[in-house]
């Protein structure tokens, strides 16, 4: 049995941000809590604060609670139930260090509320923790973490074991000597602890292991090339590992043994931009995993969900097994909409122009005004086919969005002139122009299919299946177009008409 591309993820319904480094670890009364940093960009403004859900429906909807925050940068907060109590460790970055201590708080309350903060490093001149605490065998906590010495070239993994979660004994794992060693995880099975890391920064990913509960570990070695922080938790024999993998991608691999699986995408991340890590949990028999990735700004990052499914039904909805995907190309699918859903906002879309709404089972306008809405999805992808089923009445100009970079730069697939016309349109700096033209047929009241298929620089556009346009971008079009991964449709309905979707699909 191998895993298969989870697709698609879902996203969290929150404010727009830099949302990123999500942990999950599950409550006694059977909750999901899930934290995250919030801040206005990656690492420059330094001011990352932590934020809070939870969830009694195994991932499906979310309340928030509340956070915690600081004068100075929190970061890459990490979760962990121990024996009813849940343990909280981050670290802290300042203007003047990124890396300035390794932190733990707890909670008696299920995370309601945080007791005093312990520094966890020994006062080391840069430390940081991006992994939750693990309880060793012998009941003593244990947590991993990075950091070097003043002089140190390159930083070393270091564990750090307590009885209390206040005072904490630290001992070097893995030295850095030819090469740094960051962002530590640890996971248990028994008296086996298994420790993956950053090999070489963007070179590898590392592991080193313990088949004593920690009294002694193995020799380090290199595991595959990644990056990113290699998150992992243990199935059944086999240790999952979720990183940042080709282009930036969320993927995973699991180890059993000595025998590595092949790498699977788990959610593409925008062209330029990266997976700003994850989080695998056992849930039930699942793997539930909460994952975010960033734009390539480092200014905007957004939470998902997801289940690292075989095949089957999870909380979040029925995964195909691995032959399945294949025949009916689920494994290329980027997003797949039929707006079966309450009336309201439809969730994970974004609105550059006027707004969209679900209605009966379809989007619409919400307003016939006769200015167009333009709705898209990030897919993480800009050589995309996009395909929306589309009906208009009153005036005609619905379409297909590509490759928008925001509300005032896109390019789009429309029919114009009663439907008589088939055009092919950018808009740059809000500045409209025309790029190719046909004469075309799109009835009113009719169900028409729009299909644009945009790889590198070439533009196809398809109408009910039939060819229309092949048009070239300009090599300027392409540098400005070439990597917006946001794609969707335009509603553009009149003053007593209707423009209408039904089906939208983008596949890579």
């Amino acid at each position: 049995m191998s895993y298969r591309p989870v697709l698609p993820t879902l996203p969290l319904d929150l404010p727009r941000g830099h949302l990123a480094f999500p942990s999950v670890a599950r409550l006694d009364d059977g909750r999901l809590l899930l934290v995250w940093r919030r801040g206005s960009d990656h690492y420059l403004a330094r001011d990352g604060v932590i934020e809070a859900a939870v969830s009694d429906d195994l991932g499906v909807t979310w309340t928030r609670i509340g956070g915690l925050a600081d004068s100075v940068d929190l970061r890459d907060p990490c979760v962990a139930n121990i024996g009813g109590t849940v343990w909280l460790t981050y670290f802290k970055g300042r203007r003047e260090s990124r890396a300035d201590g390794a932190f733990v708080r707890r909670s008696d309350d299920q995370g309601a509320t945080w007791g005093p903060e312990y520094r966890i490093d020994p006062d080391l001149h840069q430390a940081a923790i991006c992994a939750p605490l693990v309880e060793r065998p012998d009941g003593q906590l244990l947590a991993v973490y990075y950091g070097r010495h003043s002089g140190d070239t390159f930083d070393s993994v270091w564990a750090a074991t307590s009885v209390d979660g206040r005072t904490w004994t630290s001992e070097r794992l893995v030295r850095g000597t030819a090469r740094a060693y960051q962002e530590p995880w640890a996971a248990r099975r028994g008296d086996e602890l298994a420790v993956t890391f950053r090999w070489g920064g963007a070179d590898g990913v590392g592991g080193v292991q313990s088949r004593d509960g920690g009294t002694t570990w193995g020799t380090p070695t290199r595991l595959f090339t990644g990056t990113g922080r290699p998150s992992s938790c243990w199935d059944g024999d086999r240790l999952v590992i979720v990183y940042r993998g080709e282009h930036g991608h969320a993927t995973m691999r699991s180890l059993r043994g000595d025998v590595l699986s092949a790498p699977r995408i788990v959610h593409r991340a925008a062209p330029g931009g990266m997976m700003t890590y994850a989080h695998p949990l056992a849930v039930d028999g699942q793997l539930f995993c909460p994952l975010s990735t960033e734009d390539s700004k480092g200014v905007e990052s957004e939470l998902r969900l997801t289940y690292l499914s075989t095949g089957g039904q999870t909380p979040l909805g029925w995964v195909p097994t691995g032959t399945l995907a294949v025949l009916t190309d689920y494994d290329a699918t980027l997003a797949a909409e039929v707006f079966d859903r309450p009336d309201g906002p439809p969730p994970g879309w974004r609105n550059l122009r006027g707004s969209v709404v679900v209605r009966d089972g379809a989007l619409v306008s919400t307003t016939a005004d006769s200015n167009p809405d333009v709705a898209v999805l990030p897919t993480g992808s800009a050589d995309v086919t996009v395909s929306a089923d589309l009906r208009w009445t009153g005036m005609s100009g619905t379409g297909v969005v590509v490759r928008a970079v925001d509300a005032q730069n896109y390019l789009w697939f429309t029919a114009e002139s009663g439907g008589t016309v088939l055009r092919l349109y950018k808009r740059q700096g809000g500045t409209v122009t025309k790029l190719a033209g046909v004469y075309g047929d799109t009835a009113a009241t009719v169900w028409h299919r729009y299909r644009v298929d945009v790889r590198g620089p070439l533009v196809r556009c398809f109408l009910d299946d039939e060819p229309v346009i092949d048009h070239t971008l300009t090599s300027a079009d392409q540098t400005r177009f070439g990597r917006a991964h946001l794609h969707g449709v335009v509603l553009n309905a009149p003053d007593g008409g209707t423009h209408t979707c039904r089906r939208l699909t983008v596949h890579a």
